[in-house]
């Protein structure tokens, strides 16, 4: 009964999903080596939201879009969990300005980008 029961439990854990609902989750969907390694090389931050409302994927980057500082290329967005990244360089704006502005165009909508994690070349995640 030991055997099978230690059989049924290996082939559970192979199947583990996350729930989408911790901070780890939400940065995992968007999270991107080669964002990271331009980052590194461009000097560059990474931040890492959360979306509490619903927008489309389309409103999100419009919404970003022209932000002075961020990194176009670098925009990566997820539905399930609802997350956005991007890599912007700190000394052209600040996140909390430019989160400001960019939640100012989403506030007609109802959704509102919340900060998750930052990432720096110097700091690391944090």
């Amino acid at each position: 009964m030991n055997k099978r029961l230690g059989a049924l439990l290996g082939l559970a854990a192979g199947h583990a999903f996350g729930c989408g609902h911790c901070v780890e989750d939400r940065v995992a969907v968007v999270y991107d080596y080669a964002v990271e390694q331009q980052a590194l090389r461009e000097g560059l931050d990474i931040a890492y939201l959360g979306i509490d409302g619903t927008v489309s994927d389309d409103v999100l980057r419009a919404a970003l879009a022209g932000e002075a500082g961020l990194a176009a290329a670098t925009l990566r967005t997820a539905a399930a969990p609802r997350a956005v990244a991007f890599a912007w360089n700190t000394r052209e704006t600040g996140l909390d300005a430019l989160l400001a502005r960019a939640n100012g165009r989403l506030a007609a909508g109802g959704a509102t980008l919340l900060v998750l994690r930052i990432w720096s070349a110097a700091a690391g995640l944090h």
